[in-house]
Parts: structure tokens; C-alpha cells; sequence
């Protein structure tokens, strides 16, 4: 659970993001002319030309939904909607039934926006999403090439992160999940943690965060400041000031991930291999 002084630094830290999101918009704006109205905003392989300004307001309001505990909480949290099961204390099923209850409200944002792109956008998610562009097995194929690699790489800058932040913040614990799969000892607690990481989150996150959120910042900007405030955006929902970094920097590959394959699959299919990753360093003890 964040303190006051966690929430504190992730409050300023997101004000200033989406402050900057905002500068960045009307920047681009109004240099559009100059950059042959958007042609920036066309490279690459994600589709982006068919958002509009409901598009704009809808993440708004999504990023409102992701960042609430960001803004309620006081140094007591509940548990924030990516990290579900949270709460550390209870009994084995009132965690179970926290992860679950996480787990579900994520898989509800995503299938609410499906509905939103589909129904009311009338757009075809998986054509925006590039669902089709690339076999399924050529893109898990991919993802576990270049999952390790990019594992490793994150592991050592989460290593070194913490490292430099061991005499300047006074909190770095593992994230509540993790303390959760290391303390509990309860098979459903574990399994229900396990299931959360390695299938819900990477489905959930990556079609919040890179499917939505980067493809429309993308629209009005481009690929890099796109890249760049999604990730932020996306490390600090998880409410954890030791893992800014590293998640910042997944973030932004699991972004190009998506921008060269021009497939969501891409990204879903690495995260979840990361995930799968960590949590079997923590099954054998490795988890701080």
C-alpha cells in the first residue's frame, strides 16, 4: 500500500505528465501546417488516422479511471485497478477474492472499450489494433525471441534503479502482488496472482496503454511522444516508486514492440512472457 509520501511524489509526477500531454497536443497543433498536417503522426505501422476528438475525451476519461486511486487515496490505499489484491492482510480468500475482483474490473475497462470502438466509434478493434496483420504463431514465436533479452534488460535496470535509490527513498519493498505470492503460501492465492499476471494483466494493460492510449496521443502527436507519455503513464499507475523506471523502460519497448510488428498481439505477448518470467523467479525465490 503506498504511503502519503509514495502518493505524494506519484501525484506530482502525474500531474506534470498530463500536463505535459496537454502541451505537447497543442504544440503539434500548431506546428501541423509546417509538418504537412500530421505527416509525422503517419509513420510507422499503427493505425491511428481513424480516431477523433471523441477519442481524445474518452482517454481522458480513461485516464481519470486508471489514475483515481492516484488522487484518493492518503497513505492507506485500496487496492489501484492494475495491481489487483493489494491488501495484504486477510484471510486467503479475501485476498483470492481482492485478485479477483481486480482482475475482473480490468478485463471490464478493456471489454468496455472494445464496446466504445465498435459501437459507438463503429470502428473494427481488430483492425485498429492490427489483430490480423501477423500469424499467432509467428508472433508468440517473436515475443519469446525477444522476451528474454528484454527481461534481462529490465531485471538489471530494475536492479540498478534500486541501487541508486537505496539512500534517497525510504520504501522500496516489493510491489503488495508480490509480497502477496511470497507470504501467503495459499495455492489459490497463487494461482489467482499467477493467472492475474501472465494472462489478465498483459491483455488488459497493453490494450489500455498501447492499443488506446498511445494510438490516440499518437494521432495528434507522434510515435516518440507517444511512446514516451504512455509509458510514464503506464509506470505510474502501478504506484510503486522503485519500479518507475524499469516499467517506464518496458513500457516504451513493448511501444515499439507494437509500432514495428503493427500488431497489439505483439506487446500482449511479451508482457506476458515477462510476467511469466518474473513470477518464476519469485517461485524460486528471487522475488526481492
Amino acid at each position: 500500500m503506498p504511503d502519503a509520501a509514495t502518493l505524494a511524489v506519484l501525484q506530482d509526477l502525474l500531474t506534470y505528465t498530463i500536463l505535459a500531454i496537454l502541451l505537447g497536443v497543442v504544440v503539434y497543433w500548431l506546428f501541423a501546417p509546417v509538418l504537412e498536417d500530421g505527416l509525422l503522426a503517419s509513420e510507422g505501422n499503427v493505425l491511428v488516422r481513424p480516431y477523433g476528438w471523441q477519442d481524445g475525451l474518452a482517454v481522458m476519461l480513461l485516464l481519470a479511471m486508471l489514475t483515481s486511486n492516484v488522487w484518493s487515496n492518503q497513505g492507506g490505499a485500496s487496492a489501484e485497478p492494475l495491481q489487483p489484491g493489494a491488501e495484504s492482510t486477510g484471510s486467503p480468500m479475501d485476498q483470492a477474492f481482492s485478485i479477483a475482483l481486480g482482475s475482473g474490473f480490468m478485463l471490464l475497462m478493456g471489454m468496455a472499450l472494445i464496446s466504445y470502438l465498435r459501437v459507438f466509434r463503429q470502428l473494427d478493434p481488430g483492425e485498429m489494433f492490427g489483430l490480423r496483420v501477423m500469424p499467432f504463431q509467428r508472433v508468440v514465436l517473436l515475443a519469446c525471441l525477444a522476451g528474454l533479452p528484454i527481461f534481462l534488460f529490465v531485471t538489471a535496470l530494475s536492479y540498478i534503479s534500486n541501487e541508486l535509490l537505496t539512500d534517497v527513498w525510504h520504501d522500496l519493498t516489493p510491489q503488495a502482488p508480490v509480497k502477496i505470492f511470497q507470504e501467503s503460501g495459499h495455492l489459490v492465492v497463487q494461482g489467482l496472482l499467477a493467472i492475474s499476471a501472465v494472462v489478465v494483466a498483459p491483455l488488459a494493460e497493453e490494450l489500455l496503454f498501447r492499443g488506446y492510449v498511445y494510438g490516440v496521443i499518437k494521432r495528434y502527436t507522434d510515435s516518440y511522444f507517444a511512446a514516451a507519455a504512455s509509458a510514464l503513464l503506464f509506470a505510474l499507475v502501478h504506484l510503486h516508486i522503485g519500479t518507475l523506471l524499469p516499467l517506464f523502460a518496458l513500457g516504451l519497448i513493448l511501444a515499439a514492440a507494437y509500432e514495428l510488428s503493427g500488431s497489439l498481439l505483439m506487446p500482449i505477448c511479451i508482457h506476458a512472457f515477462f510476467n511469466a518470467a518474473s513470477t518464476a523467479l519469485i517461485l524460486a525465490g528471487y522475488g526481492t
